[in-house]
């Protein structure tokens, strides 16, 4: 249910691809109208397909070929095109209106979402620039060999290292070296371009929320991979000339595996516990992973397991608000003041939600009391006055 708008915008992009066919056939308003329309309903769906316009570029260059390259190419697979050719320029010309309708797109996700808003962006451009290069490298990795799934991967931050980002940089480098040698085979540029391409607007370089990837943002971008992987292994068994039944009994073995895949992780998904708890032990610190099942242990009776959980996910990130409140909560009830009212002021750091902090200086206010620090007591009791009538 939570992916439905994925589904609904990859679906409407499909279509949208299908109809510029239909359109570059014969161009006309009518047509183009359509694909601007069907575009329109992916974005309302979700904004993940604002690249369409660069996709349908790829999409002049191959399959349909009507792009005329500005270089010379070696001589292309396949049979010659059925549209008539344009130029780089005009092809990108033609493609203004859908980029006005990006633009719009792109202003209206930002003012929802306040992206620009620096909290927003806790980490600098350099962490954020090293994240996405080894995460197009994991998301490659995803693809082929589905393991250890998860919910939520964390962001690194500044725990990432310089070494990891440049092997993924090679890793990248190379691959569209070797596409841009293989030209040839025109789906080499257009499924790699397509992956690379796709995944910018979800890569992290303007970070929103704690992930350094997400499964849900690699449907769209796959594709690509696919495409390449697809056209690929079919050119290569026809140059080695396998026998005509290889490919499919292969590519059956492929999907009985992955449909083996398929149904062991749906299983995770059975409920909310299952889930954060196989994130937390297929992910490394996962202190929000930790601070799930701890909430789901709380709710369910289960108090002196949550806390365990909770202090694993504040050994990981000794400021997070949640697990220290929730701490601190504990040993307040259990007597152990000292403990709860350090607690509750590193809960403090980094919680943001005026009410929140209200409950939790009224919670401090007590602790201070009861430790016999009425100084300390009366501030905070003033502090959460304060915050309750300014909101």
């Amino acid at each position: 249910m939570a992916e439905r708008k994925t589904l609904l915008s990859t679906f409407f992009f499909l279509l949208a691809l299908g109809a510029y066919r239909w359109y570059a056939g014969k161009p006309g308003v009518v047509r183009y109208t359509v694909v601007a329309l069907l575009f329109v309903l992916g974005l309302m769906s979700k904004p993940q397909i604002i690249t369409l316009p660069c996709v349908l570029l790829l999409w002049d260059y191959w399959p349909l070929e009507r792009m005329e390259t500005p270089w010379r190419e070696p001589a292309a697979t396949g049979p010659p095109s059925k549209f008539e050719r344009k130029s780089l320029f005009w092809l990108i010309k033609e493609k203004i209106p859908l980029l006005v309708i990006c633009a719009v797109s792109a202003l209206v996700t930002m003012l929802a979402q306040r992206v620009g808003r620096p909290r927003h962006w806790p980490y600098s451009t350099a962490i954020r620039v090293g994240n996405a290069t080894v995460a197009y490298v994991r998301y490659i990795g995803k693809a082929f060999w589905p393991s250890h799934l998860a919910i939520m991967y964390l962001h690194p931050g500044y725990s990432l290292r310089f070494w990891q980002v440049a092997a993924a940089g090679l890793v990248l480098l190379a691959i569209t070296a070797l596409v841009i040698v293989g030209r040839r085979y025109r789906y080499l540029p257009v499924g790699w371009f397509w992956f690379l391409g796709t995944l910018v607007p979800t890569i992290g370089l303007m970070q929103v929320g704690r992930q350094a990837l997400a499964d849900r943002y690699a449907y769209q971008s796959f594709l690509g991979l696919f495409i390449l992987i697809c056209w690929g292994a079919a050119d290569w068994a026809r140059q080695k000339q396998w026998p005509k039944a290889v490919l499919p009994t292969l590519s059956i073995a492929i999907l009985l595996v992955l449909a083996v895949i398929t149904h062991r992780q749906i299983g995770f998904w059975g409920d909310n516990l299952s889930l954060w708890s196989h994130a937390a032990q297929v992910t490394q610190d996962n202190w929000v992973a930790e601070d799930m099942v701890a909430g789901i242990l709380l709710t369910t009776g289960h108090h002196d397991e949550a806390i365990s959980h909770y202090y694993v996910a504040a050994a990981i990130n000794p400021t997070d608000s949640g697990s220290n409140l929730a701490i601190a909560i504990y040993e307040q009830g259990r007597g152990n003041l000292q403990e709860a009212i350090r607690r509750y002021n590193l809960a403090l750091i980094e919680m943001d939600d005026p009410l929140e902090q209200a409950k939790l200086y009224q919670n401090l206010s007590i602790a201070y009391r009861d430790a016999g620090e009425i100084p300390q007591s009366a501030d905070a009791f003033a502090k959460m006055k304060k915050l309750r009538k300014l909101h």
